[in-house]
């Protein structure tokens, strides 16, 4: 894209699309398209994630994106409520506390995931 073809890079995203298998192809895909200014798209491909996510990383990963990228909060906080759902090791809780506080500042609820994360340390 930096070489200015933008019908050359459609046509690229297009087939990484058709690849894309899993959670983490279509959020990775839509972070790109976000980036190259294609915020619909991004939708989109942040939809097929959520529908093809399974683990807390993912859905952490997903939320993340969504609202670094497209601002919704609202989408995010569902998908941060799957991650928390998901998470079954220590490492996961301590993820997703870290995303809810060093990204958004929310203290309380990141407070109760670290507590969380505490009684799955082996």
């Amino acid at each position: 894209y930096k070489l200015g073809d933008k019908e050359w890079a459609k046509k690229l995203y297009e087939k990484a699309e058709s690849l894309a298998q899993d959670s983490t192809d279509f959020c990775g895909l839509g972070d790109s398209l976000y980036k190259l200014g294609d915020k619909e798209w991004a939708k989109k491909l942040y939809e097929k994630a959520e529908k093809k996510a399974e683990t807390s990383f993912e859905f952490r990963w997903l939320a993340d994106s969504l609202y670094e990228r497209l601002d919704d909060k609202k989408w995010a906080k569902q998908l941060y409520e799957k991650a928390e759902e998901k998470a079954e090791a220590s490492f996961e809780f301590r993820w997703l506390a870290d995303s809810l506080y060093e990204k958004l500042g929310w203290k309380e609820w990141s407070e109760k995931i670290y507590l969380k994360a505490g009684q799955y340390i082996c």
